[in-house]
């Protein structure tokens, strides 16, 4: 029995443990692409094919909308034009494998034939830099795993899938699955061939007629859909802040507002757990009150920052999206019943200047050790996502401290909301006790 123990361990360390780290924490694989920039990527399984790759082509020249086409390397060689079609128009030619055969039933040899030879042969046949991979089924072992990342050949996994392999029909229904689970930062993932194993022959024909629907849709709503290499590559800093940043938005269940990069703020239903305060309206926050916590939306602040070419731009970039999103803001409390009965909205920051023009009231945090603890955090988040993060720490530490930003929920819809223009109740009183 031991011999048998020592063989399935070492079953689960050559197959199960690589395919859980890069598929399922995405350790050393891409599994989607950056947030808040409202992109998309359109990859290609399988091919090239005869019948679909010209058609699927056409479409994407006729669309202007490059992809990534994963081949394999087999029917590449045996079908050149398509590849050297791709390449000609712009594509970006990703690996497959030389045929399609799972990871998981491979030795090393044959691993490598399957990994790195292969992609060797289309760099040479074809004169591209093979730079993603993508394992059939998305199963990965050890040698394929170590060997893709000292090859600098990068495991592409997806996001996004629509089960389009066993696609019948209609075309339209396929485009509706499509649309209904597009997420940003999605890696599509298609197929334009259908003659490998669990495929469809035909599924190819549907996905051919539901693109041009896909791509539609996609364009009216503001989707930008890209091939990998037009993807901004992200240093090892920003991965890890935007790591950090999901991690917190799941622990503080704060949620979007809107769709990507068209709101500042997310909101997260929590109970209050700060000290008792009279807001300008005479509203009684007390400790366990139903509050809703206010978030930035740091992905879309980093492209903001990315995209400013000096100070006075990303000012008054700034000014634009957060005059567009507070009334977002005040629609969802007003709408929403996420947010319903909600005393107040709150967040900290230690950029608060300027936010009570806004109508929010600033505050100290308090007690003392607190503030310290939450300024050193906020100031860790703008050394992680500001480009000049490390300058403006530099610059001094003393000024950049926590406040709260709070503001009621009445106040916030007659300033923003349906009631826009109205008297808010208690205006002019400018009582705030602790």
């Amino acid at each position: 029995m031991a011999w048998l123990t020592v063989a399935l361990l070492v079953m689960v360390g050559y197959t199960v443990v690589p395919t859980f780290l890069g598929r399922t924490m995405g350790i050393g694989c891409i599994k989607r692409l950056p947030p808040g920039m409202k992109l998309a990527a359109l990859t290609f399984d399988d091919g090239p094919s005869p019948d679909y790759t010209p058609k699927i082509l056409e479409i994407l020249r006729a669309e202007g909308v490059r992809a990534t086409f994963f081949v394999l390397a087999e029917k590449a060689l045996r079908y050149p034009d398509l590849i050297k079609m791709m390449v000609g128009e712009g594509h970006d030619v990703a690996i497959h494998g030389l045929t399609h055969r799972p990871l998981w039933l491979l030795g090393p040899g044959k691993t490598r034939q399957e990994v790195v030879e292969a992609a060797r042969r289309l760099e040479d046949t074809f004169g591209v830099q093979i730079r993603w991979y993508r394992p059939p089924w998305g199963l990965l072992n050890l040698p394929a795993y170590i060997w893709s990342l000292r090859q600098h050949i990068r495991p592409v996994l997806w996001s996004h899938m629509s089960w389009d392999w066993a696609a019948k029909g209609p075309p339209a229904e396929l485009a509706r699955r499509m649309i209904r689970t597009m997420k940003d930062g999605a890696i599509v993932l298609l197929h334009d061939a259908g003659d490998t194993f669990g495929a469809r022959r035909d599924a190819p024909a549907v996905v051919v007629e539901a693109l041009p629907l896909f791509v539609e849709w996609a364009k009216e709503n503001g989707w930008r859909l890209v091939k990998l290499s037009d993807v901004p590559r992200r240093t090892f800093r920003e991965r890890l802040w935007n790591r950090v940043d999901r991690l917190g938005a799941r622990l503080m269940h704060s949620q979007p507002l809107a769709g990507p990069g068209e709101c500042l703020f997310r909101l997260g239903r929590r109970r209050y757990w700060g000290w008792p305060i009279t807001l300008k309206n005479g509203t009684r926050l007390r400790f366990g009150d139903p509050v809703a916590e206010i978030h930035f939306d740091n992905t879309l602040l980093e492209s903001l920052m990315k995209d400013a070419k000096n100070e006075w731009q990303l000012s008054l970039r700034y000014m634009q999206i957060g005059r567009r999103s507070l009334p977002i803001l005040a629609r969802a409390v007003e709408e929403d019943p996420r947010w319903r009965g909600v005393k107040v909205l709150y967040g900290l920051s230690v950029l608060s200047r300027g936010t009570d023009r806004a109508g929010f009231i600033v505050s100290p945090l308090r007690p003392r050790w607190l503030r310290r603890l939450v300024s050193r955090y906020l100031q860790g988040v703008l050394l992680g996502h500001h480009p000049e993060g490390r300058n403006r720490l530099s610059q001094g530490l003393q000024t950049l401290q926590a406040d709260w930003i709070y503001i009621s929920p009445e106040t916030l819809i007659q300033l923003y909301g349906s009631r826009r223009g109205e008297k808010p109740p208690g205006a002019g009183s400018a009582d705030e006790r602790g």
